[in-house]
């Protein structure tokens, strides 16, 4: 499966990128053939990353019906597969083809749409979007309205709101509720809805008009206010206070770093900590500098984000530390990995795979079994773990820690992961080592005997499965409780959401009852570490979200592209979204911020 890199300036398969190019910005392929841009234009490539023409252009996307949109100085138009034009006409913006036709805006500054041939079916309202089975919304200062492909009203009079026909069904509103009508414009249902997000063949989604977030026909959570994004402290600072040890060593994931994907492993990680990861860290020695012990002792992987960690947590838990920098925790060579040069096979799986086959005594290339990588871990220990009073802290990597995790405990949980700075505890009381399971002190089994019993929770009683495009798929279980796994089967993320939408763009909307929305990545980390109030799914590096000020759009990085915020807004269509402001007045917006009102509205 061929995936956008998650800076969107290559295409990515099987983890490595499938040509040496690197563009300014790519788009997905469709039919082997992809809309790029770099230093030179826009144009189209094939499979193999080289230009199918030689024409460039300021703005280009894909093919849809043979025909793909086009812009130059002189205005938008439409190009075939070899690079020329589909028409002589040209217009300030076009979209793209369904059903024989495209909406376009005249130079005039009306709309209308097209057929193949350029030709004009109709023109004249205030905006016209995609058809679907035969027909279009329309907009004017009057409302909006099904017209099919002459422009003629599917019915007598405007609605506030119209959505497209999928099966035969689409919903309207005439300002108390969306309610659905079908292809002759006779209502079908009764009036119930304050938005509809997205009404497919297989998924139905709407806010009710009490506030309930409606998906598969069940209530599933109350959309409200949002709540802050606060990482909850680790679970073993209190194993650690609990002081019913002779010496401890905790074997912890460093702090927060920026979101990875799925497309960039065969990039190096984000090597430092960001302001979260910082502030989290410091949280954290803050949280046991009250601890009386007679020593403390850190040891620290290589890699920056980890000595960071270390660091940080060291200084605000107000030790005075020579953090010791140790391979034994991480690059190769070490405890847990002697060779990277498998890294294309070991990438096939994502991480929680790689434990899980690693735990039941499989072959995982490059690294070492699990048993043996532990028994070098405590090898290293022991001079800290025979200290009485010694409290030790190893800021590893996660993939280390879950493999520690199952060794040391016996069992291991195939729904879990270990999130930023979670760890495993390791206490020794007398002459006997032990480790805590779900708040239980539990003694360390025999290492010889290599022994882990998997529990996969989740493999039991997933009640219904939700498809995706990019092979991730959601899924709901028994509880009601939403989630996603990969090819595999193994769940991304062992959180367990109130919703959960597509897995598009490596990126998809999740929803938490009391908390809000926000966005879940292919790696089944969170990109942009805050709630919203409302969030549509990303499209083409651009998502659109909704807090107390309203509607606005905001990047990859969740930085918004403008100030201003609006009632309705819609993601962006071949580089203009569809607003409405405060007063009615429809709003095309581009994603420069560059705005332009082209529908006056009632109390403007």
């Amino acid at each position: 499966m061929i995936l956008i890199s998650s800076d969107s300036t290559c295409h990515v398969e099987d983890h490595k990128p499938i040509y040496d190019r690197v563009f300014r910005n790519v788009m997905n392929y469709h039919d082997g053939v992809a809309a790029v841009s770099d230093d030179t234009g826009a144009f189209h490539i094939g499979l193999d990353g080289e230009p199918i023409y030689e024409r460039h252009f300021v703005k280009a996307f894909g093919f849809y019906e043979g025909l793909a949109a086009v812009s130059d100085d002189i205005g938008a138009y439409h190009i075939k597969a070899d690079g020329e034009d589909a028409y002589d006409t040209r217009f300030l913006w076009t979209g793209n083809f369904q059903n024989g036709l495209c909406p376009v805006r005249t130079k005039e500054g009306d709309y209308g749409a097209i057929d193949h041939d350029g030709r004009l079916r109709f023109r004249g309202f205030g905006y016209v979007g995609d058809f679907s089975e035969g027909y279009t919304v329309a907009r004017s200062g009057e409302g909006s309205i099904h017209v099919d492909e002459q422009g003629l009203p599917l019915s007598e009079g405007w609605h506030c709101d119209c959505t497209n026909f999928c099966n035969g069904v689409a919903y309207v509103d005439d300002g108390d509720g969306y309610y659905p009508i079908d292809r002759t414009g006779k209502a079908v249902g009764k009036k119930g809805f304050s938005q509809i997000i997205s009404h497919t063949a297989e998924r139905f989604t709407a806010i009710d008009l009490n506030g309930n977030l409606i998906d598969f026909g069940n209530s599933v959570m109350k959309v409200g206010p949002s709540s802050d994004f606060l990482q909850p402290l680790p679970s073993w600072i209190d194993s650690v206070k609990t002081k019913e040890w002779d010496s401890c060593a905790v074997f912890m994931r460093h702090s927060i770093r920026d979101a990875n994907y799925r497309s960039d492993n065969y990039k190096s990680h984000p090597e430092s900590l960001n302001k979260e990861g910082i502030d989290y860290a410091k949280r954290i020695g803050k949280s046991i500098s009250g601890l009386s012990v007679s020593e403390m002792v850190i040891h620290s992987s290589p890699m920056p984000r980890c000595i960071e960690t270390s660091r940080l947590i060291s200084d605000a838990a107000g030790f005075d530390i020579n953090i010791d920098i140790t391979d034994v925790l991480g690059l190769p060579g070490t405890a847990f990995i002697y060779d990277t040069n498998g890294s294309d096979e070991t990438n096939k799986y994502p991480l929680m795979e790689n434990a899980i086959r690693s735990l039941e005594g499989k072959e995982v290339s490059g690294w070492y079994s699990p048993w043996v990588a532990a028994r070098s871990v405590l090898e290293f220990l022991s001079d800290d773990l025979r200290e009485d009073g010694r409290l030790t802290l190893c800021v590893s990597h996660d993939a280390f820690v879950a493999r520690m995790s199952g060794v040391l405990s016996g069992q291991y949980y195939g729904d879990r992961w270990f999130g930023f700075a979670d760890g495993v505890v390791i206490l020794r009381k007398g002459d006997n080592l032990y480790t805590v399971v779900d708040g239980r002190v539990v003694r360390i089994p025999d290492l010889d005997k290599k022994e882990c019993r998997i529990i996969n929770r989740h493999s039991q009683n997933i009640s219904r499965r939700i498809a995706g495009p990019e092979g991730i798929v959601g899924f709901v279980d028994d509880d009601g409780k939403y989630g996603f796994y990969e090819q595999h089967g193994i769940p991304i993320s062992s959180d367990r959401f109130s919703y959960v939408g597509e897995m598009k763009y490596s990126r998809a909307v999740v929803g938490v009852e009391g908390k809000g929305f926000t966005f879940l990545n292919d790696m089944g980390e969170y990109p942009i570490r805050r709630w919203f109030t409302q969030c549509l799914p990303f499209h083409k590096g651009f998502a659109v979200v909704k807090d107390e000020t309203g509607w606005y759009h905001i990047d990859t990085h969740g930085r918004r592209l403008y100030d201003r915020h609006f009632a309705v807004a819609e993601p962006f269509y071949n580089d203009v979204s569809r607003c409405i402001d405060g007063c009615g007045n429809t709003v095309l917006v581009s994603p420069d911020g560059k705005m332009e009102t082209i529908i006056e509205g009632e109390s403007s």
